[in-house]
Formats: structure tokens, C-alpha cells, sequence
């Protein structure tokens, strides 16, 4: 039998790592938030908490904070690891390479890149599943355009 597989992990604990997390923990699931540095893990802890006293909402899923050399845990439990690391392609790469060697084979691993597709992140790599990986990038706020015509009016 296949082990059930509920938390997020997410590889950086910047803006767009941080306001997942939030995101992510909203919906009562686990989350695994990770950085290399134990000062920005604390930044970001504090950034969520603002936000979750700022919209108060159900039920919270528990923020599990882990520097790099313990992402192996986070990674047993999550079906998705999404990387929200700087924009730095081969930074990408290697971790990308890191997180489909470290996870479990049923979990996707997504980029959080605005820069990169994951076509030109992954290309040229030795995968285990390629098929398991994707674009994953939001933004705090949709927008919303009109385009129009002048046949329209």
C-alpha cells in the first residue's frame, strides 16, 4: 500500500516562499518551509504570522520551519516541493537535481520561476520522473484587464 502523502514543502523562505507557505497552510494542510539560513526562516515565520492575524480564517495547518541539511523529513511527507529560490538558473538546476533524488517518486516538484520555464530549467538534466515536474508561479493578487475592441462600443 502507497503512503498517503499531505504536506507542501517549499525550498526558500523568501517573499514568494513565505506567502505560499501562508497559502498553503490556509487550507489545513502541513507545510515544510525551508532555507539555508535559520535568520530568514525566522523573518518569514514572523511575515506569516502577520498574515494569518490579518486574515483570520479556519483552520490553520501546521508551519514546520528546517534548514537545508534536514529537508529529508519534509520531503517523506510531501506530495508536492515547490522551489522558490532566486532567479539564478543553475541555482534552479542543482536544486532541482537535490529535491528528484531526495523525494518520494509520486511527488511533483514544481518552480515558483518567473524567469525560467521548467523546459529550460530541466533540459539536459539526468531525472529520475520528468514527468513529475512544472511551473508553478503565483503572484499575491490577480489582475484583471478589459481588453476591448473598438467594435465593442
Amino acid at each position: 500500500m502507497s503512503k498517503i502523502l499531505n504536506a507542501v514543502t517549499l525550498l526558500g523562505a523568501g517573499t514568494q516562499g513565505s506567502r505560499l507557505a501562508f497559502m498553503w497552510s490556509r487550507q489545513g494542510r502541513p507545510v515544510y518551509l525551508v532555507d539555508k539560513s535559520p535568520a530568514q526562516l525566522n523573518q518569514a515565520l514572523a511575515t506569516i504570522q502577520r498574515l494569518r492575524a490579518s486574515e483570520p480564517a479556519g483552520k490553520d495547518g501546521k508551519i514546520s520551519s528546517l534548514t537545508v541539511d534536514n529537508l529529508d523529513p519534509a520531503l517523506r511527507d510531501s506530495w508536492l516541493a515547490i522551489e522558490c529560490v532566486p532567479e539564478d538558473l543553475e541555482y534552479k538546476r542543482s536544486v532541482m537535481l537535490d529535491l528528484d533524488s531526495r523525494s518520494h517518486s509520486q511527488t511533483i516538484i514544481a518552480s515558483n520561476s518567473s524567469s525560467y520555464s521548467i523546459s529550460d530549467i530541466c533540459h539536459g538534466l539526468s531525472l529520475k520522473a520528468d514527468d513529475r515536474f512544472v511551473n508553478l508561479h503565483s503572484c499575491k493578487s490577480n489582475t484583471y484587464q478589459e481588453l476591448s475592441h473598438e467594435q465593442q462600443h
